[in-house]
């Protein structure tokens, strides 16, 4: 769980960070999604760009093998987090409930019997 709070955190102010780094390609500046627009610094930083394109690999790979069937663990995981938070302190429980982003991907995602009806 410390993991998770940490990227959470971590992701955060790299957003805000490279938003705010000249972009000398085009002017203006940055997207806060360091990841698909790093600023020259993140790539230097991350052994010339290899790290970030392992990392954007790996996402769209994890896209591509998505199983709608294990949307029921990934919710009811998110849930099993929220009740250990809770029970440390309402504070962290409430933090992580209004950072996470599985709810919306989740419904994002298109569900088996959708796509069987509509083939059907």
């Amino acid at each position: 769980m410390f993991e998770v709070v940490l990227r959470n955190a971590m992701d955060e102010q790299l957003c805000a960070w490279n938003a705010k780094q000249p972009d000398t390609n085009g002017g203006g500046f940055h997207s806060p999604d360091w990841l698909m627009d790093p600023a020259p610094l993140l790539i230097r930083l991350t052994r010339n760009g290899q790290d970030i394109r392992k990392a954007r690999d790996h996402a769209a790979a994890s896209a591509r093998s998505w199983q709608p069937s294990r949307a029921g663990v990934v919710r009811d995981r998110l849930t099993d987090v929220l009740h250990v938070l809770r029970a440390i302190d309402t504070v962290p429980e409430q933090w992580a409930a209004g950072q996470q982003r599985v709810t919306t991907v989740l419904k994002a995602r298109p569900r088996c019997a959708e796509r069987t009806s509509r083939a059907g």
